[in-house]
């Protein structure tokens, strides 16, 4: 059992074990997040949580089923292409591309286990193939009355290991403990939605949002422009909002803005030692206003562009 917390939101992003994953803040203010983790033999639980609305990126380990229920959230949340209540859980089978916008604050605890295992173990106890089943699947509507008891359990199983983590020294603890995880997820989600078949047009959106992200990452030498970002992307201005308000939940400008203050912020903390000027990474990131480029700095991240430079440097 390990607990981990940090205001650093990339400090925060490679603290899962096993996973490979980038974060970037979206929404403003001094940033705050913990993780707990520990392994029940071959089971991965995590409990994670954020003050602020976070675009999580990345993969789960090699092979990995992962199963993320929120557990004190409100408001939207996007998964992939779905837009949804931040109380609707998700699902993430091998190989799928972690892309989560969360809600404003994050507390949700996921569980992982082989895919291999999740087959094996539904077909054995319960009589179904639960990851045939799954695949292809994002977000997962199911029975709220049930949801809220595999809530409970989870908090419950979360405070037995933050509590009395000396329990897991006990092989027949970490068995029940294992075996009750399982079987109430399988229980739960033996009758899952299937319709989660992405909708084509919200597909297209995620791919405007995705290809305009993309571009204004492989042109970091200066500001792209919405009528450039337009033309690339092949869409209208009007387009291009209506996409990202879909998939972001905020205008094209203040999410690519969001983008670039993110990876400022990256070169900052990875100029160890280095002679490097705040003025020169803005720059590059085609912040010309250096006056309101350290105003929008400081209210996303609570802190002066110096303040990270300095710290890293210390």
């Amino acid at each position: 059992m390990q607990s981990h917390s940090t205001t650093d939101i990339d400090d925060h992003a490679c603290s899962i074990s096993g996973w490979d994953q980038v974060y970037d803040q979206l929404s403003p203010g001094h940033y705050s997040g913990s993780i707990t983790e520990c392994w029940i033999d071959d089971v991965q639980v995590i409990r994670e949580r954020a003050n602020q609305c976070v675009h999580q990126m990345g993969h789960a380990w090699r092979g990995a089923r992962t199963f993320i229920i929120p557990m004190a959230q409100q408001g939207a949340s996007r998964f992939g292409s779905q837009v949804t209540e931040a109380s609707v859980p998700a699902t993430l089978g091998p190989g799928q591309e972690l892309d989560f916008r969360t809600p404003p604050t994050l507390d949700v605890m996921s569980i992982a286990l082989s895919a291999e295992s999740v087959s094996q173990l539904s077909i054995s106890t319960e009589g179904f193939d639960l990851e045939t089943m799954l695949r292809g699947s994002l977000c997962l509507h199911g029975d709220n009355a049930g949801l809220e008891e595999l809530r409970t359990l989870l908090d419950s199983v979360f405070h037995v290991l933050q509590d009395t983590p000396e329990l897991l020294a006990y092989a027949a603890v970490r068995k029940g403990l294992r075996h009750t995880l399982l079987t109430s997820f399988f229980s739960l989600f033996s009758n899952v939605d299937s319709s989660s078949e992405k909708n084509r047009r919200t597909l297209l959106h995620k791919r405007v949002v995705d290809k305009s992200r993309e571009y204004v990452l492989e042109n970091t030498d200066r500001p792209v422009t919405i009528a450039e970002l337009c033309g690339i992307v092949g869409v209208s201005r009007r387009s291009l909002q209506m996409c990202f308000q879909e998939i972001t939940g905020t205008n094209p400008v203040q999410y690519l803005r969001a983008i670039r203050l993110n990876q400022v912020r990256r070169e900052l903390r990875q100029n160890e030692g280095a002679k490097v000027k705040v003025q020169d990474v803005a720059c590059n990131w085609g912040f010309w206003h250096l006056s309101s480029f350290t105003a929008d700095y400081k209210r996303m991240f609570g802190e002066l562009p110096s303040q990270t430079l300095h710290r890293t440097a210390s």
